[in-house]
């Protein structure tokens, strides 16, 4: 049975077929199911652009295009002068087994971030009832950080090193794996989000934590989190 094949069937655990764009995202989400399922091993070789191009009824600018995404995420390797095969690592984490699924699943733009910011409160609640007086004075530190930022950049370094510090005091490192996960697999399943830091949402998450309330916690990093979409929606 050809690649094509086998994707027109559907591997099993992959979503039900739908109509074909022949665009690279689908047929990146197509080639990472059908790696992630089983068809193709690690360390089997990838066919080549010309009878993917062929098999799967696209031109090979677009099975390129959607080779190198799978090659952003490890999912495939480049050989010099050998051909492409599946990574050997297929997969030894958790976090990247996520990112393939979410390649293979993909998603709207609006799902991953409402999962992002659905799990980042679970954190903050989990950091509200377990953190130390040392993750304490790290929060504090970033947050000053974020309010001292001069760009945008430093911003943004200040804001990750919060939420790093408070995936630390919530003790949950299949959680914080997840999110990074999902972070580090939104730009390829979806647009990238467009994310608005305000140090006075994390204030808020900072003095939930403090104060041991679980609850609080949840929701200020929840509300805090202000996702505009690039043709102007929000999820808050």
């Amino acid at each position: 049975m050809t690649t094509s094949e086998h994707m027109r069937r559907g591997p099993a655990g992959s979503v039900p077929s739908r109509r074909r764009s022949g665009s690279p995202e689908e047929i990146a989400r197509l080639l990472t199911a059908y790696v992630t399922t089983g068809d193709l091993r690690p360390g089997a070789r990838i066919p080549s652009e010309r009878r993917l191009a062929e098999e799967l009824g696209v031109g090979r600018t677009v099975v390129r295009e959607a080779l190198k995404s799978l090659a952003l995420v490890g999912l495939i390797e480049s050989r010099h002068g050998d051909g492409t095969y599946v990574a050997d690592s297929t997969p030894e984490s958790f976090s990247r087994a996520v990112e393939w699924r979410l390649v293979a699943w993909g998603g709207e733009r609006g799902d991953v971030a409402e999962a992002i910011a659905v799990l980042e409160g679970d954190l903050a609640a989990l950091a509200a009832e377990r953190r130390t007086d040392a993750d304490l004075l790290e929060l504090h530190f970033h947050l000053a950080a974020e309010r001292e930022s001069a760009n945008p950049t430093d911003l943004d370094a200040a804001h990750l090193a919060f939420r790093a510090t408070t995936a630390v005091a919530a003790g949950n490192v299949t959680l914080a794996s997840v999110v990074e996960a999902l972070r580090a697999a939104a730009p390829i399943v979806a647009a990238a989000e467009v994310t608005t830091i305000d140090p006075a949402a994390d204030a808020l998450v900072l003095d939930a934590i403090t104060r041991r309330n679980p609850d609080d916690a949840r929701r200020s990093a929840r509300a805090g989190r202000n996702l505009t979409s690039e043709d102007g929606d929000e999820r808050n």
